[in-house]
């Protein structure tokens, strides 16, 4: 099992958040920076991403035996926004 944990600065302009990597692993994405974050695809806005408010309860989902990898991008509403990323591997 391999765990790693970073704490991602996210900004006005969308920018990679993640590497997810392929097969079992557990995600848990945690905001506190005082602004909405929104994550999703490359082409992720605050209309059309996944929006996480600071200070609600931690994002948790999974990948699966078979999971291909991913890349997960953000966007914030302000030069200090950061989401606390944690990923949790089965390798």
């Amino acid at each position: 099992m391999a765990v790693t944990a970073d704490q991602v600065k996210v900004n006005k302009t969308v920018s990679v958040l993640a590497q997810i990597p392929p097969g079992p692993c557990t995600v848990v994405l945690s905001n506190t920076s005082g602004v909405t974050v929104w994550v999703g695809g490359s082409t992720t806005t605050s209309t059309n991403g996944f929006g996480i408010p600071s200070g609600s309860a931690p994002v948790t989902f999974s990948g699966w035996e078979g999971s291909q990898p991913a890349t997960l991008y953000a966007i914030g509403t302000s030069t200090a926004a950061s989401l606390g990323v944690l990923i949790s591997t089965s390798h």
